[in-house]
């Protein structure tokens, strides 16, 4: 009853009820799940176990939520991006796979953003304090600027010189990926351009152009005639292809 007070809703996820109690966590949450289930009636709670999501609610037949409402509604109440491992501690498998899963079909929905390495928030918390229609321009003209694929490597060092920001290249992926089909970029995983992109991602196009049996600096000059990247990310990415194929 604290917990459903404390979060200002009929309906809750039962494990996020039980991660907020240390007095519920003195117990396996199998035991307590047990209880709710069984006798969670004669003391006002109604428990919906189907599709994996334990479900909890304070009024009879209420509409149960679901692991990627669980997800939506922890972002909302935290200032900080969440990670993956925290994300897959949400769902009552834990599994960092299924978080995978689940972040991936809300970032393909938008629903969800990436905004740095392994972080992840909703869209109007990553860009609540920013002038979003400037770094939406800045990005247009960029890909303008370039004529070919851009790797956002590109956008983070020109960007944050130009608007005096710091923010990770993940994080103007996020809108140029969110923005893409709006503003008709093309996108080809993590490249973006205003025209067609023949390659389906920056491993194809070290695997179309690259040679193996020339330098890293060299190779990298390649890579920069048919996309724009920055030389340290390509550098990272030339080592982890030449790591895969030896």
């Amino acid at each position: 009853m604290e917990y459903g007070e404390a979060v200002s809703r009929d309906v809750f996820h039962l494990s996020e009820c039980y991660r907020s109690s240390n007095s519920l966590q003195k117990y396996d949450y199998y035991e307590i799940r047990h209880f709710v289930k069984h006798f969670g009636e004669d003391y006002g709670f109604y428990f919906d176990g189907r599709s994996q999501t334990d479900s909890v609610g304070l009024k009879k037949d209420f509409k149960s939520i679901t692991q990627r409402d669980v997800i939506i509604d922890t972002m909302r109440r935290n200032e900080k991006p969440l990670t993956k491992p925290e994300i897959a501690n949400l769902l009552k498998s834990k599994s960092l796979n299924h978080a995978g899963f689940y972040l991936d079909e809300m970032i393909n929905s938008g629903t969800v953003v990436q905004v740095d390495r392994m972080l992840y928030t909703l869209p109007e918390l990553a860009y609540a304090n920013i002038d979003l229609n400037k770094y939406i321009g800045g990005i247009n003209k960029l890909l303008q600027k370039y004529n070919k694929p851009v790797e956002p490597s590109i956008f983070r060092n020109e960007l944050n010189y130009m608007f005096s920001s710091s923010y990770s290249k993940y994080f103007y992926a996020s809108i140029a990926r969110l923005y893409s089909k709006k503003e008709g970029w093309f996108r080809k995983y993590n490249l973006y351009s205003l025209k067609e992109i023949p390659f389906q991602s920056l491993y194809a196009v070290l695997e179309s152009v690259c040679n193996p049996s020339i330098s890293i600096n060299e190779n990298i000059d390649v890579i920069q005639r048919h996309i724009a990247i920055d030389r340290s990310s390509a550098d990272r990415a030339l080592r982890n292809w030449h790591h895969q194929i030896s």
